[in-house]
């Protein structure tokens, strides 16, 4: 069994386009974006593993108020390459 947490930040893109037959109208916006999430993956096989419950918070910060943004997944997942050994200090 395998956990992992990682928290990330960056920027988020939002972009609207609204057409009628008369009206044509269309916004975009840049916002400041985190994520803190994890997840748990359970060996199958050496590169088969099985994620039985992944979850991130993700909160937004667009037009001056923060929205409060969840995911929540599961999933098969295939590992490719060589496990690389860490460096000893």
């Amino acid at each position: 069994m395998l956990l992992s947490f990682q928290p990330l930040f960056g920027f988020v893109h939002d972009s609207t386009k609204f057409r009628s037959s008369t009206i044509s109208t269309s916004s975009a916006s840049t916002a400041f974006m985190m994520s803190f999430g994890g997840h748990m993956d359970v060996m199958l096989k050496k590169n088969l593993w099985i994620r039985p419950i992944g979850f991130a918070y993700q909160p937004t910060h667009f037009g001056g108020a923060w929205q409060n943004n969840w995911k929540l997944g599961a999933g098969i997942v295939f590992r490719f390459g060589k496990e690389k050994e860490l460096p000893t200090w």
